[in-house]
């Protein structure tokens, strides 16, 4: 059975070309066939791995950039060009089911353009790495994570944190991160080529999602900007990367993976076939979702494994001196 939410007619017709984003996406949320596919791969990582659990098992402090809605009215040209995206700081603590969000938006594009936005988190992070009590848990028990435009701001915080020497973040998950400085046909990269139009994310979009977060065109060229034009990667994060088959950001997500475990760091990245976009928002009933804390928490809990590895070491060799 096809995995893909158009029939061959469709996919095999020149003349129909890609459907539009909305009709995309109705077929898409409400093909079962493509549920069943994931079903396979929810399965299939399920029986590799018996501690398997695709529910999320993470204490999560969130820092949230979702728009207001009696803003958006206000302003309706600008808010139709805000990308969705959050930046988390997670709490490792597997099996904690409560969800406390930090009472702190950062502050948006275009009315704050870069890096004001990026500081804002720079400085939740420092504060929350730097003072262990406001979390009550070791600071090595964070993890800064990010998805799509909160993607961005978490590399470049783990980056500024190196950089600066302020705190020193053990990990990081990247979920669909936007790390490029260029969405046109110049880029280098071939999914902005062919997931570029037809789906919910365009790369016209992520062009204006640029100018809007901009303050000048020489800020495209800071890495802090776009983290993937760094040419230190060296002493970040242990990483966890997700991408979506069918989003023009997904290129640059691995190539962002590639250049870090080069430099020599530990680093997972995972592609979720048949997936688009921004899929995280359809919520944990979704199997791409699913497929997607899977990793996740597999990650959270083999960090937490070797943490624990390396201290009963410095235990034994306290003992044995």
């Amino acid at each position: 059975m096809s995995s893909h939410p158009f029939s061959d007619q469709e996919q095999n017709d020149p003349a129909h070309g890609k459907l539009r984003s909305a009709e995309y996406h109705r077929r898409y949320l409400s093909g079962k066939n493509i549920d069943q596919h994931r079903g396979h791969s929810v399965r299939k990582l399920r029986d590799q791995n018996k501690s398997f659990s695709c529910k999320p098992k993470t204490c999560i402090q969130r820092i949230s950039h979702e728009i207001d809605h009696d803003h958006a009215a206000k302003t309706e040209d600008t808010a139709e060009h805000l990308s969705p995206g959050h930046f988390f700081l997670v709490k490792n603590k597997a099996g904690q089911q409560d969800r406390n969000k930090i009472p702190k938006t950062y502050r948006l594009a275009p009315e704050y353009r870069f890096p004001v936005g990026l500081m804002d988190c720079y400085a939740a992070a420092k504060t929350f790495y730097t003072n262990r009590f406001l979390l009550n848990t070791d600071p090595d028990r964070i993890t800064i994570m990010g998805d799509s435009a909160g993607g961005n701001l978490a590399a470049a915080v783990c980056m500024m944190a190196r950089d600066r020497g302020d705190f020193f973040p053990k990990k990081q998950i990247l979920i669909y991160p936007a790390l490029n400085n260029c969405y046109t046909e110049d880029s280098p990269f071939e999914s902005v080529k062919t997931n570029g139009t037809g789906y919910l994310l365009t790369a016209e979009k992520m062009e204006d999602y640029l100018k809007f977060y901009e303050s000048c065109p020489e800020d495209r060229r800071n890495p802090y900007f776009a983290p993937i034009l760094e040419k230190n990667f060296r002493n970040m994060p242990d990483t966890l990367i997700l991408t979506a088959e069918f989003d023009p950001l997904r290129d640059e997500g691995e190539a962002f993976g590639e250049k870090l475990k080069e430099a020599g760091n530990r680093v997972e990245v995972h592609r979720i076939a048949g997936a688009f976009h921004g899929y995280f928002a359809l919520g944990i009933k979704f199997l791409h979702v699913q497929e997607s804390f899977a990793y996740v928490n597999r990650f959270l809990e083999t960090e937490e494994q070797e943490e624990g590895k390396h201290h009963e070491e410095r235990i034994c060799t306290v003992e044995k001196t």
